[in-house]
């Protein structure tokens, strides 16, 4: 008989806290600091063997902390609102407007007619497409969005093409979705887990001030995917014949921008211009922050009301559509995001980020974080503390979610970094990057798991191509992180 590994995780993870908790010749330390170090080893567990959904075990902080009167329970919950959770959830809002009014659809076949119809075109596309989208959409909504689309061009192929094809453009779609995360501050929650941190440090973490490091890691990353495909897989020389045309028939099927789309391209633009031009009008608003300006953004989307072409276009019969339907065949007047659609976003991501700073706070509070440090702390050079950090980051994503792996490294690495003398943010910044790039599994992120759900990838395909974008990932953070951080400004 199987063991079965949700109920065994149910029970282990009270078992490992109640073990770490009162066996003091396991862990010699105070109470405190015991407790918090008991508190993450329960979270593990149950994130690793998924005994409870990620955002229930989020909430484990609220009552164990309080409990064990490590925390108050108002310190607590400070931590699931946070200005970070806050900027989610605009940039939350503001993607899903984009999903409704289906711009994003629009904007990728737009951008796929650019296209040739060869197998370098087509990868490096698809490599782009998802990526730009990624950092500013979940990377599971863009992978759902992407991979049908990949599908549509791998059935016009003959089977030779496909057989050839297919898994490369599934690991592509994949692994641009995560790695365009960290394009942008709101592309990927460890991101933000790192400004909230950061910004107790004293920081400023910007959407601005991110992009030097987004912009010089992602392209990099993105790049090797592309050249490591094509070359090393043989596929810089593969012509596949007419797969243009689906894209120019789907295209054509959309038609002209509607109203919706154009008043949420205009929104978009908006706050994207004033995440980047902050600098220069902020001084004159300083309480006008990046969550603020993306709390604004969903607002507008909630009040702006435009006026579609006819009944049938204006209420398209989505499920969920409020509607104010004015009188005459002019139309509807429809807002551009409504509660019923807002609802659809993914609200325990909110959770899940609120309990890892919840986490993460009480490493801090208990002293826990100088103690691993200190055990973590290596007699070495800062580039190899840079690599060893990265490294252990990448591996330990592979097991655990993106966000998990974010809580528990980052108050780890900024006392590692001071014990050793080196600048924190630096080594937070590696940990951060690391742990959104997830390669190796099917079940290490949600879009390897889609693009695995295809049917074109085994296993053994996603462990061996992921190992070397794993190894990729970290040379690459490595070696731009000790490049670029003289020019990071936070």
């Amino acid at each position: 008989m199987g063991i079965n590994v949700n109920l065994l995780g149910l029970v282990l993870g009270p078992v490992v806290f109640l073990v770490v908790l009162f066996l003091e010749g396991m862990v010699v330390m105070d109470t405190a600091p015991r407790v918090a170090l008991a508190l993450v080893a329960w979270m593990v567990v149950w994130w690793v063997t998924n005994a409870m959904p990620l955002y229930a075990t989020a909430l484990l902080p609220l009552v164990v902390l309080p409990a064990s009167n490590v925390m108050q329970i108002g310190s607590v919950a400070l931590n699931y609102a946070d200005r970070a959770i806050f900027l989610l959830l605009g940039s939350l809002m503001l993607a899903r407007a984009i999903e409704v009014a289906g711009l994003h659809r629009r904007f990728a076949l737009r951008m796929l007619l650019l296209l040739g119809n060869d197998s370098r075109s087509i990868l490096g596309g698809f490599i782009l497409v998802t990526a730009i989208l990624s950092a500013f959409m979940s990377n599971t909504v863009v992978a759902a969005m992407m991979i049908p689309l990949a599908l549509s061009i791998i059935s016009v192929m003959d089977e030779a093409h496909r057989r050839r094809i297919a898994p490369a453009l599934m690991i592509v779609v994949a692994y641009s979705a995560s790695i365009g995360g960290v394009i942008t501050l709101v592309g990927t929650p460890p991101n933000l887990i790192f400004a909230s941190i950061a910004g107790d440090m004293g920081y400023d973490v910007t959407f601005l001030a991110w992009l030097p490091v987004g912009l010089t890691v992602g392209p990099m990353l993105l790049l090797a995917l592309w050249l490591y495909m094509l070359y090393v897989h043989r596929l810089k020389d593969v012509r596949v014949i007419d797969s243009r045309d689906v894209v120019i028939s789907e295209a054509n099927r959309l038609g002209r921008m509607s109203s919706r789309e154009k008043a949420v391209l205009a929104v978009f633009i908006a706050t994207v211009s004033a995440w980047i031009s902050r600098s220069v009008w902020g001084p004159y608003l300083p309480g006008v922050d990046d969550a603020v300006i993306a709390i604004s953004a969903a607002l507008s989307l909630f009040a702006i009301r435009v006026r579609e072409g006819g009944i049938g276009d204006g209420v398209r019969g989505r499920e969920g559509i409020d509607a104010t339907v004015s009188a005459g065949s002019e139309g509807a007047s429809v807002a551009l995001l409504t509660w019923d659609d807002a609802s659809r976003i993914p609200w325990g991501v909110l959770v899940l980020i609120g309990g890892s700073l919840a986490l993460a706070s009480a490493f801090t509070a208990t002293g826990l974080d100088k103690m691993v440090a200190s055990s973590l702390s290596l007699d070495a050079s800062p580039q190899l503390m840079l690599l060893f950090i990265t490294a252990v980051t990448v591996f330990l994503t592979e097991l655990m979610s993106n966000t998990a792996v974010a809580t528990l490294m980052l108050p780890i690495v900024s006392s590692v970094a001071v014990h050793v003398g080196m600048e924190p943010l630096q080594l937070m910044l590696a940990a951060t990057l690391a742990a959104t790039l997830s390669f190796m599994l099917p079940v290490a992120t949600p879009p390897n798991a889609m693009a695995f759900a295809s049917g074109y990838l085994t296993v053994a395909y996603m462990i061996r191509v992921g190992f070397i974008m794993n190894l990729i990932s970290i040379a690459v953070i490595t070696l731009a992180l000790y490049t670029i951080m003289p020019l990071v400004r936070f």
